[in-house]
């Protein structure tokens, strides 16, 4: 069966781990038996994927001396067509959801109630304000760093956010920092803090997303109580 490291790896959503199980199994960076594959994707898919086998094989009614008979018309099909029909539900499912639901299958989508959009319109006001104020940071820089500002402001104005853009515009302010000092020292305070904003909700939809750990039972007692005594034992 699939090992856990790479269970693990897979994104936390049904038809975006089936997906990927399905891509690496055809591209052969699965090294996994097409039966242990097909099985696991029919546990991991089931009230969501039809099942396979009565998807392809119909059946037809047939009677013979009172008693009612199925017969199969095609064969039992090889796991590696168990694996193609899946995954062909799977891409088809996610387009569905893909426009019904982006945020659910787009992982790095991230939606952003009106007070966290409000912090980061503020934070992106206030670094253009010093960027544009600044005679210390030279106009190449400046172009650079409005670049970045005009990327993160287009995201708010989206019913989901990409959050690779936070992350990206992080990652150029950052060597914008190391590449022209203390000089951008401001404007990588603010973007840091709206980044943060940004992460808070990631690592949240992350915590919804991951499987819950079961509770455990509680440990049973070394001894058990002793019965409580009765009034007639009391009288005694």
């Amino acid at each position: 069966m699939l090992d856990n490291d790479y269970l693990a790896r897979l994104p936390k959503n049904k038809l975006l781990a089936a997906n990927q199980i399905c891509t690496d199994y055809f591209e052969q960076n699965l090294k996994e038996d097409a039966g242990n594959v097909a099985f696991t994707l029919k546990i991991l898919l089931e009230g969501v994927v039809p099942d396979i086998e009565q998807d392809i094989r119909p059946e037809i009614d047939a009677s013979f001396a009172g008693f009612d008979i199925r017969r199969l018309i095609l064969g039992r099909p090889s796991d590696q067509k168990k694996i193609f029909l899946i995954h062909r539900y799977v891409k088809a499912l996610l387009a569905r959801e893909t426009i019904e639901n982006p945020s659910l299958i787009n992982t790095f989508l991230i939606s952003l109630s009106s007070e966290e959009k409000g912090k980061i319109d503020a934070l992106l006001s206030d670094i253009r304000n010093i960027i544009r104020e600044s005679t210390a940071i030279t106009d190449e820089f400046k172009r650079r760093l409005l670049k970045v500002v005009n990327s993160l402001q287009a995201e708010l104005d989206k019913e989901y956010s990409d959050y690779r853009v936070f992350l990206d515009g992080m990652v150029e302010v950052s060597e914008a920092v190391g590449e022209a000092g203390e000089n951008v020292k401001p404007v990588f305070d603010r973007v840091k803090e709206l980044f943060g904003i940004a992460d808070k909700v990631r690592k949240t939809k992350e915590a919804l997303e991951a499987p819950m750990k079961p509770a455990a039972l509680p440990t049973p007692p070394k001894q058990l109580p002793s019965p409580e005594a009765t009034d007639d034992d009391q009288n005694e």
